[in-house]
């Protein structure tokens, strides 16, 4: 799936807190009304795949965003939880990315207001 069409897809699937536009390294960016607890932005990347799928990820900026909350980073419970949550979203913690692999090209919202809604969620956890 070319990048122009990920973009038409998405603005067409996604409700208008959602900004979607092509980046310089052929990916997607979604950027979303939804914010961290400091009030910065959660913003999503799409990416195609040579199978044809779409990878929607947070690069990292979620889980990377609540170690810096702490000076001794992650402790074993903020892990169980953050497994819990991409466990009920069903996402994956792939090197501290929160991601979905999409295989329905046609309805990417879904697994983009998946991923955002973990990536709120989790970044929540230092708080609770």
């Amino acid at each position: 799936m070319n990048v122009e069409s990920m973009v038409q897809g998405l603005q067409d699937s996604l409700p208008d807190i959602f900004n979607c536009t092509a980046t310089p390294s052929g990916s997607v960016r979604v950027r979303t009304r939804l914010t961290y607890p400091d009030g910065t932005l959660v913003d999503l990347f799409l990416m195609g795949r040579d199978d044809g799928a779409v990878v929607v990820t947070d690069y990292g900026d979620t889980i990377g965003w609540l170690r810096m909350q702490s000076a001794r980073g992650l402790t074993r419970g903020q892990n169980r939880k953050i497994t819990k949550v991409c466990q009920s979203l069903n996402v994956a913690r792939t090197q501290n990315r929160v991601t979905v692999i999409a295989r329905d090209c046609r309805a990417l919202g879904e697994p983009v207001i998946r991923v955002a809604q973990a990536a709120v969620l989790i970044s929540h956890i230092g708080f609770s």
